[in-house]
């Protein structure tokens, strides 16, 4: 996990939000549109 914060850290042009590890991605994507949709 440190590894990963290392690259996005020097990266060139680091994504705006990035997700680690990228299995977790899909469920970020889901909650993320569960709460917009508690919202609407």
């Amino acid at each position: 996990m440190i590894e990963a914060i290392i690259e996005v850290i020097e990266a060139e042009h680091p994504p705006y939000r990035t997700v680690r590890p990228a299995v977790a991605e899909e469920m970020v994507r889901r909650e993320q549109a569960e709460a917009w949709d508690r919202m609407a």
